[in-house]
């Protein structure tokens, strides 16, 4: 089976007008949130820039020695391919904007892609920053946190901006604020989205989003989640959903790049596989033991510790690893007893989380 690449083999030579959106697309436009655009644009050129273009730019600052901080290693394969392609070379982009603001504990990054007929507006998903992660923990107990609030900002710009109808994508926590933004903006801007496409991001506090919320969006909410789903599984989230086949395995998964293409569309599963059923169910049960004090007491103390190290980044915790380890070790060590005490409970609710699910995924039990 195909990937993206292929797709854009397959398709990239006919324009949106040829051939109308797919859920790849969705897909392909929620890796490319991740690229650094950084600094691509001057202030009057806003709206201006295709994507040929921007991959030209970036190439040419590769070229003058700069160093590129791509989020995957195959994402500079993809800018090109998508760049030499007569389907979106010629897209415009603008309105990019990446914050990350560590006192706020916000990682937010957006951009909009200009269709013949409409504007897709796509958020980033999590970077490699522990104040991203950070942000994305903070869901389990807060509602709406920066990001998710940005993104409501966000779409309602693109709309007094732009005046064809939207469509609204992204990846992981990107799949999250497409759907939150979608959900919380003013209804003048959601009768205009229609669709939205959640790719494997994580759902909401119920207590805060109770599923019911989810029907304003009456039927254009699309979410896909790989076989073996872990991030798309956590918290509540829309109850139908596409699984796609991906060719990795387990949490690596949520790699869009693993996710498998057959045509125009995906090649979908009729399910989930157990484990990632089991996950769900585990996380949901050990979720609700735990109120959001606790939760919020868990997620300070977690990344306090890794930030004991002095780093920012996942990628600078594991470039010294031996260095960091033992930074965190002694951040561990002087943890105070009460809070020792309280982590200590929660990972026990853990224990027994998962113990009470298990027997409903052992051999012979019906689902």
């Amino acid at each position: 089976m195909g990937d993206i690449f292929d797709y854009i083999r397959w398709r990239g030579d006919l324009h949106f007008s040829q051939d109308g959106f797919h859920p790849v697309d969705s897909l392909i436009f929620s890796q490319m949130a991740y690229f650094p655009m950084d600094d691509l644009w001057t202030g009057e050129e806003n709206g201006c820039l295709n994507i040929r273009e921007a991959f030209q730019r970036i190439k040419k600052k590769e070229e003058n020695g700069e160093t590129i901080p791509w989020h995957m290693e195959k994402d500079p394969k993809l800018f090109e391919a998508m760049a030499s392609s007569a389907r979106f070379g010629e897209l415009v982009l603008r309105d990019f904007v990446n914050r990350i603001e560590p006192e706020a504990e916000k990682q937010f990054a957006a951009v909009t892609v200009l269709l013949p007929d409409a504007a897709c507006v796509v958020f980033r998903g999590t970077d490699d920053t522990l104040i991203g992660w950070k942000e994305d923990f903070n869901m389990s107990f807060s509602t709406p946190v920066p990001a998710q609030t940005d993104a409501a900002k966000y779409i309602r710009r693109i709309s007094l901006a732009v005046p064809e109808p939207l469509i609204v994508c992204g990846h992981s926590k990107g799949g999250n604020l497409a759907v939150y933004a979608s959900l919380f903006c003013e209804e003048t801007v959601r009768r205009r989205i229609t669709a939205v496409y959640n790719n494997d991001g994580p759902g909401f506090d119920g207590r805060v989003v109770p599923k019911e919320t989810f029907r304003i969006l009456d039927g254009r909410m699309h979410t896909f989640v790989p076989q073996s789903s872990v991030i798309g599984m956590l918290m509540e989230h829309e109850k139908n959903y596409t699984v796609v086949r991906s060719r990795q395995l387990g949490i690596f998964q949520h790699d869009l790049y693993s996710w498998e293409v057959l045509g125009a569309d995906f090649v979908r599963l009729k399910s989930t596989t157990d484990g990632s059923r089991f996950f769900d169910r585990t996380m949901k049960e050990w979720l609700l033991r735990m109120d959001s004090v606790q939760r919020e007491t868990f997620i300070d103390t977690l990344f306090s510790v890794l930030g004991a190290a002095g780093v920012s980044t996942f990628s600078e915790l594991k470039d010294d690893l031996l260095k960091n380890s033992g930074a965190i070790v002694k951040a561990a060590m002087r943890v105070d007893p009460q809070t020792r005490r309280a982590i200590l409970e929660i990972l026990s609710q853990l224990v027994n989380s998962a113990q009470d699910t298990l027997p409903d995924f052992l051999p012979g039990r019906k689902q």
